[in-house]
């Protein structure tokens, strides 16, 4: 799966807010997950829709 996110910043907000903390909790001890977190710039000619 991939999830974008405008900078990192918000993924450390997504990543500790209550809800998906509920999400780690619930899975723990149970599923192995492995996460990437990149921070690039996007490809030559590549917009975002305004």
């Amino acid at each position: 799966m991939v999830i974008e996110f405008p900078d990192m910043d918000r993924i450390r907000e997504w990543y500790d807010s209550p809800e998906y903390r509920r999400a780690r909790e619930i899975r723990e001890d149970k599923v192995r997950v492995g996460m990437l977190f990149v921070e690039g710039a996007p490809p030559e000619g590549f917009s975002l829709p305004a």
